[in-house]
This record gives C-alpha cells, sequence and structure tokens, in this order.
C-alpha cells in the first residue's frame, strides 16, 4: 500500500491511500460523490491535482471519503465539479460580489443539481476567494453565512 499525501486541498494533512494490487484507492476527504464538498484549505488547484493523482492510479475502485465507492467515472464527474465551482469564484470575485453571494448565485448543471449540502459552497467559495487575494473571514463569520443559506435552501428560497 501507499500513502501519497495530496494536500493541502481540502484540509492541510489530505492524505490518499492506494492499494495496487487489489486496484483501490482510499481518496479520504480528497473525494466527495453525491454531496457538495467542503474546501476548508485549498487551493483548488491542488484538489484538482490530487483529483488527477488518483485518476493517474488507475484503480478499478475508488473509495471516497464521502459517498458510495465510485469508479473512474466519479471522479470525473468530481473534478468537473471543482473546475466549474473554480470558475464561478474566479468570475465572481471579479466581478466584486462577496463569497457568500457568489455561492447563492452558482450555477450547476446536471448532475450536481441534486447534491446534499449545498450551503458548503459558502465555506468552499470563503477558501477560494482567499485564494484569489481576498483577506482572511473569520470562521464564525463564514458558518454563519452557510448556516443562513442552508435556512434559505429548507424554506425554499
Amino acid at each position: 500500500m501507499e500513502l501519497i499525501e495530496v494536500g493541502p486541498a481540502h484540509t492541510e494533512g489530505d492524505v490518499i491511500v492506494h492499494v495496487p494490487d487489489a486496484g483501490v484507492v482510499f481518496a479520504g476527504d480528497i473525494l466527495f460523490i453525491g454531496d457538495h464538498p467542503i474546501m476548508w484549505t485549498g487551493p483548488l488547484e491542488n484538489w484538482l491535482t490530487a483529483c488527477d493523482l488518483i485518476l493517474s492510479t488507475r484503480a478499478k475502485h475508488i473509495v471516497p471519503g464521502h459517498g458510495p465507492v465510485t469508479d473512474v467515472s466519479g471522479v470525473l464527474v468530481f473534478r468537473d465539479y471543482l473546475e466549474r465551482v473554480g470558475e464561478q469564484a474566479a468570475r465572481g470575485y471579479a466581478s466584486g460580489r462577496s463569497y457568500w453571494e457568489a455561492a447563492a448565485a452558482v450555477e450547476l448543471p446536471e448532475p450536481y443539481v441534486g447534491w446534499g449540502h449545498r450551503e458548503r459552497l459558502v465555506i468552499t467559495m470563503a477558501a477560494a476567494y482567499r485564494q484569489l487575494g481576498d483577506d482572511p473571514v473569520d470562521l464564525m463569520e463564514i458558518l454563519s453565512r452557510a448556516a443562513a443559506m442552508e435556512g434559505d435552501l429548507l424554506s425554499g428560497r
């Protein structure tokens, strides 16, 4: 088995485990299937590189940190999601929107529409904005804004 450090991406200490003889990768929190991820640390480029590394193993079975066991197709869908969110973060930042406004305005096509925990986009956007040059924001503010978005989502707003 190989332990491969791929962080910082989701967090500072991201590690995946590759078991070549079994054709398995344990991706930990580098991979979320069916839910919006949280990028606590970033940068997004490291997360994309980590996805590429998972793909390069040619593993047949990939065990995410969140969601069901998947294969290469699941990694590709997740990688595409990260690229799309990164593009929308850059546009929102360039237009002067706040990170929480950009998170609320994110437009995602299928298959991402049905993903759970959309409020996590607020946390991811705050990290993406920090990477784009925004000053760090107090964690309690970020979590409050994520909770507000979750409330809006639950009430249908």
